[in-house]
């Protein structure tokens, strides 16, 4: 990249965490050199959760930002946070079952539970098989 394709380049993803934010996102995670670490607790799918365990390793030896994934509610991802253990926190499957996921936290609820067999590789009906509130329960 030439050197004016690179600030463009930065301009373009300035924007899109501008729109991220404005669509109520809390951050964005852009995939390069080591700003932050993303973990995920991938024993959480269907074993014994080991978050605790990967975070005690990593806050102690890295400074950045820790993003927790994996197994994770907005309670226990709540519980993270106040810790401060982890910096943010991200949903995958829970995100998926919940299109309208930021209203039902706002609300404390009530979130369908991920049926994870269509997920990746279902067809639509494993991305798109979850119902959203009824309007008139979606906060504004």
């Amino acid at each position: 990249m030439t050197t004016t394709e690179v600030y463009h380049a930065i301009d373009e993803y300035r924007s899109a965490a501008r729109n991220a934010v404005r669509a109520g996102f809390d951050g964005i995670e852009i995939h390069a050199g080591i700003a932050y670490i993303h973990a995920a607790d991938t024993n959480a799918w269907g074993g014994a959760p080991d978050m605790q365990r990967i975070l005690a390793m990593l806050r102690p030896n890295f400074g950045g930002t820790i993003i927790a994934n994996g197994g994770l509610d907005p309670a226990s991802g709540e519980t993270l946070l106040a810790s401060g253990m982890a910096d943010m926190v991200s949903f995958g499957r829970r995100f998926i079952a919940n299109p309208d996921l930021v209203a039902r936290i706002r609300r404390g609820g009530p979130y369908n539970e991920p049926n994870q067999h269509p997920f990746h590789g279902g067809g639509a009906r494993g991305y798109l098989g979850y119902t959203a509130l009824p309007q008139a329960q979606s906060p504004v």
